[in-house]
């Protein structure tokens, strides 16, 4: 059923039963009292003010005076709130001397009742705009805050309300207050003079806070370095708020050399168990031509996930897939992995979202539900999307229990086509209509799209780029999108701008 739909079917239910309580009472109406309606339609209630009696709820017609025996129409007077009117003493004005035991006021005299009908459709026409307006809002953006220097991440702390903190690519992270959009003055952290950015996909990438950032004030980078490594440190905030950070802080707990300047991956955040989960690129060039990404005995083109619970280093989970297996990186959750460019834990459920970017065909969004996942292959170089690789003989039948895309799109210029994916987040914000769907977009072809999972499939795949478009101007190349504890998800403009989802 359409929106509309649904909102006429809702109005005109509404309608229907507002209808047949009329008509109920009419037909319950003595027949004197029937012969004085002022009109042949039947009478409606005003709306808000139930009427009811001692012997019966709503308008009782059935039952005699015991002192004159007259049918009493039972409605209350506006001026005697207790009494009865007569059929017969309506014209004379006498009120009936039995007085009915009213439980809530609100009632009109018979005489006043034509002149409460135009009221009463007005008020049920307005109900009924109000509520096809409300089904009629579509969600839309609004600006939080401009004038950063490539942003590709935003996001919160679980336990702070109000304030976000964004990451440049050339290594700086601003604090902002998400009503004002107003800066700090100083950066929460600068290390620019630590990071480097003569490739495009180069440069500081991701953030995670630990989640006992309240009382720790710890939290963890991925970084590539001025000696082309990606490093993955842990910092430590400081001040009433955590609002600055000391460089001095900085731990590193993992440095691996990159091959290339592009498919660094980035992505690093904790996941529902606790672990930190970083997600690498396969090191660069064009169709993983030193065949990282299926290797065990590199991070690269896979997902690590580590235990940081230590006050120092980190740790290995014993339940890591490749825990005590010889010539393995023991970090490895999973492999085949081409660029992770953004991932996201559901925080309700918990299940795994990545957006993983293709080659020269095909862009894909991988899913693992909560719990599952250890040891995932997904297939490249061997697999672009669900289908072999095509470029440079590379391609070839799927591993063994290889873990295929929920969903895929190809590359072009179309509305649901594109060159490179921002995975994004599922939804759990105050927005109703995108509750539970999976947000995201295509970093080149400027797009924002959603669909509804089921089962870890797709479902009701929309299209939201021209809602999503902002005040002035137009969206930009979607290098991230970012939540806050609220669950509100956010579109980070690589031009500068920081765009909050919300009910237009």
């Amino acid at each position: 059923m359409s929106r509309w739909s649904a909102c006429f079917a809702k109005s005109r239910t509404c309608g229907k039963t507002a209808h047949a309580l009329m008509n109920s009472r009419e037909r319950n109406a003595s027949p004197s009292a029937r012969r004085r309606w002022p009109w042949r339609a039947p009478l409606p209630t005003p709306l808000g003010s139930a009427i009811a009696c001692s012997n019966t709820t709503g308008w009782s017609h059935r039952r005699k005076c015991a002192a004159s025996g007259r049918w009493s129409l039972q409605m209350r007077s506006a001026r005697s709130p207790r009494r009865c009117w007569s059929s017969r003493a309506r014209r004379s004005r006498r009120s009936c001397p039995i007085e009915c035991a009213w439980r809530q006021a609100g009632g009109l005299r018979p005489a006043m009742l034509p002149l409460a009908w135009p009221i009463m459709r007005l008020t049920v026409l307005a109900a009924s705009l109000a509520v096809l307006a409300s089904c009629n809002a579509k969600p839309g953006v609004e600006t939080v805050a401009t004038g950063f220097e490539r942003p590709l991440w935003v996001g919160s702390p679980s336990h702070v309300k109000d304030r976000l903190w964004v990451v440049e690519q050339a290594g700086r992270i601003w604090i902002v207050d998400a009503k004002t959009g107003k800066k700090q003055e100083q950066p929460f952290l600068d290390i620019a003079s630590q990071v480097r950015r003569k490739g495009n996909e180069e440069g500081l990438l991701g953030l995670a806070f630990a989640p006992d950032f309240e009382k720790s004030g710890r939290f963890y980078l991925n970084f590539v370095d001025r000696d082309q490594n990606t490093r993955i440190v842990r910092l430590t905030s400081q001040g009433p708020d955590f609002n600055t950070a000391d460089p001095n802080s900085m731990e590193i707990l993992l440095s691996f050399k990159q091959d290339f300047e592009n498919h660094n991956g980035g992505w690093i955040a904790f996941g529902p168990d606790g672990m930190l989960y970083i997600g690498n690129g396969d090191g660069g060039s064009a169709n993983d031509p030193k065949q990282r990404a299926q290797a065990t005995d590199t991070y690269l083109g896979k997902l690590l996930r580590i235990d940081v619970s230590p006050k120092e280093g980190y740790s290995v989970p014993k339940d890591n897939p490749f825990v005590g297996k010889d010539g393995v990186k023991p970090e490895i959750w999973a492999i085949g992995m081409r660029n992770p460019w953004r991932c996201s834990f559901d925080r309700e459920t918990g299940d795994f979202w990545i957006g993983d970017v293709g080659q020269n065909t095909w862009e894909e969004i991988d899913y693992l539900p909560k719990g599952k996942g250890a040891g995932s292959n997904f297939g490249w170089r061997l697999r672009e999307g669900d289908k072999e690789t095509l470029q440079n003989d590379v391609g070839g039948k799927a591993p063994k229990g290889a873990i295929e895309p929920v969903y895929v799109y190809k590359h072009g210029t179309g509305p649901t086509e594109g060159l490179s994916v921002t995975g994004g987040y599922v939804y759990r914000g105050p927005v109703k209509e995108l509750q539970g769907r999976y947000i995201f977009g295509d970093y080149n072809n400027k797009r924002v799209w959603s669909f509804l999972p089921k089962n870890g499939k797709p479902t009701k795949f929309e299209d939201h780029t021209n809602d999503f478009q902002p005040e002035r101007g137009k969206l930009g190349m979607i290098s991230s999108f970012g939540e806050d504890s609220a669950g509100n998800v956010y579109i980070v403009d690589q031009g500068g701008t920081i765009l909050r989802i919300v009910d237009k």
